[in-house]
């Protein structure tokens, strides 16, 4: 994922979707919640409640875990093995 995110952040997309098809979505999940809290803390918005947070982390971790699995399984990880080896 941070592999994805720097290339995001230079702009290069194919080479951030290569590395991890969701990292745009996390990106702007993000946006969506510094936003939200800046709300909250400075507008008086109403909190986030705990069962939709609850529901929104645990459906993110389900489609996280999706697609590790199913590019797991298609074998198109991104390659790893530089980082352990001499």
């Amino acid at each position: 994922m941070t592999r994805a995110l720097a290339h995001l952040f230079r702009g290069d997309w194919s080479a951030a979707w290569a590395f991890h098809p969701l990292a745009p979505l996390l990106v702007l999940v993000a946006t969506a919640a510094l936003i939200w809290w800046l709300g909250v803390r400075k507008l008086g918005w109403r909190p986030i409640g705990r069962q939709m947070l609850d529901a929104g982390l645990l459906s993110s971790a389900v489609l996280f875990l999706a697609v590790w699995v199913v590019r797991l399984d298609a074998n198109t990880l991104p390659p790893v093995g530089s980082l352990f080896s001499r």
